[in-house]
């Protein structure tokens, strides 16, 4: 979403902000998804075999997938290589000229996030977060 920082009345706490915004929104869905599922899952018992059954099991997939999928992005997103929101919200915490360091890599950043998704290397480390995240949430 395009976003006109200089209309930020403090401009690091408006930008930590504005880039929490989306991974926040992720987050909520996760979570709301996965309290639909479980709920839904523990009134198994009286859907199963009922004339819904089969639409309340499809309801179940898709909200077991929407857990799965807004967990990745919301991670994914956190990352702190330009240009994901991740990058944004670390910049803020460093000091001015280190800042301006960091954001040099901001034309590399694409680069960055294929070879880390080429070598395998960020599956390795996001599914550390992801699976008991996602685990949890669907009461796993």
């Amino acid at each position: 979403v395009p976003v006109n920082f200089a209309n930020l009345r403090d401009y690091r706490r408006g930008i930590i902000y504005v880039s929490s915004a989306g991974v926040l929104a992720n987050f909520a869905c996760a979570f709301i998804s996965g309290m639909l599922f479980q709920f839904l899952l523990s009134l198994e018992s009286l859907w199963y075999h009922s004339a819904a059954g089969h639409l309340v099991s499809v309801l179940i997939l898709i909200l077991g997938y929407s857990v799965i999928i807004n967990c990745v992005l919301a991670i994914f997103n956190l990352i702190p290589v330009p240009p994901l929101d991740g990058s944004k919200i670390f910049a803020m915490f460093l000091p001015l000229n280190l800042r301006r360091q960091y954001a040099r890599l901001e034309p590399f950043g694409i680069l960055i996030i294929f070879f880390l998704l080429m070598t395998d290397s960020l599956n390795k480390i996001i599914s550390l977060i992801i699976t008991p995240l996602i685990n949890f949430l669907l009461g796993k």
